[in-house]
């Protein structure tokens, strides 16, 4: 295929990573009849029998970092949906951004040299979430479990770049993970929203949605775009997932906290780019 053609290919994977996002994230707050756990086991299970499909069983991994994202992965989504019915979808999304700085904190324990444009662009995203979330309604579940899964997106990162096995290997073991982790919290769930017709295509649109199709957005924008652009270009997800939850959930957004937000997004692509990264996005 000509690198016009790749190209083209890889911007339209990166417009439906926050499509996808925009879509499947507010729908956490949507689904109210099942709680964050069932959605979790839905998308989770759903998903990694998709994978499973499509590596025809060939799941076999051998390098430990796969399976450090296949232990972070479902604890990050945990944290987001959580979060999301504690206390909605924007701030936890606005606490997410915040990920580079866990990452920063990584780096400094381990030692690592410190760039001045990183730290600047650090700033820049902790200022912009702390004015975005100055008139944000509080929940100290909320807070909690959003930073919960700030923390394990962030570990998530430290071990995306050195995974080995293939996307579709990686996706089948993190989702099934999601689906594990989900059994785990839902176990005297009662499930009553699956006795309705509506819920139910609901709940398999939300987690093919926000499970297969955002994963495989994910792969291709990241297989065909240089990496640092796709890694700019997913911040989008941000954006898709607050106006997603202003349309779909009826949250409310501010003048500040929208300023909030672009500094802290402006600020995690300066990150990006000040430092060589060669890691993928997160499938949440």
């Amino acid at each position: 295929m000509p690198k016009t053609q790749n190209r083209r290919r890889g911007l339209i994977a990166a417009f439906f990573i926050s499509v996808t996002a925009g879509v499947s994230l507010p729908m956490v707050n949507v689904l109210k009849m099942f709680t964050p756990a069932e959605l979790l086991v839905v998308r989770g299970i759903l998903t990694a029998l998709i994978a499973l499909i499509v590596t025809r069983g060939n799941v076999r991994i051998t390098d430990r970092s796969t399976v450090g994202v296949a232990l972070t992965m479902p604890l990050a989504a945990l944290g987001l949906y959580e979060g999301s019915r504690a206390w909605g979808t924007i701030p936890t999304i606005i606490l997410i951004t915040a990920t580079p700085v866990v990452n920063f904190l990584i780096s400094v324990c381990a030692g690592k040299k410190v760039y001045l444009s990183t730290v600047a662009g650090l700033a820049a995203v902790i200022g912009g979430v702390i004015v975005a979330g100055w008139h944000t309604r509080f929940s100290a579940a909320g807070l909690g479990w959003s930073l919960f899964g700030a923390f394990f997106n962030g570990i998530m990162y430290e071990f995306l770049p050195r995974a080995k096995a293939e996307p579709y290997q990686r996706c089948f073991w993190a989702c099934l993970g999601i689906g594990v982790v989900g059994m785990l919290f839902s176990l005297h769930a009662s499930w009553t929203g699956l006795s309705q017709p509506l819920p139910l295509a609901l709940l398999v649109l939300f987690a093919f949605v926000g499970g297969f199709l955002y994963w495989m957005s994910n792969v291709i924008a990241f297989d065909e775009l240089p990496k640092d652009e796709a890694s700019v270009l997913a911040q989008g997800e941000t954006i898709a997932v607050i106006i997603g939850a202003i349309l779909m959930a009826h949250e409310h957004l501010t003048a500040l906290q929208l300023i909030g937000i672009i500094v802290a997004i402006g600020g995690v692509i300066h990150v990006g780019r000040s430092v060589p990264k060669n890691q993928e996005a997160v499938p949440r």
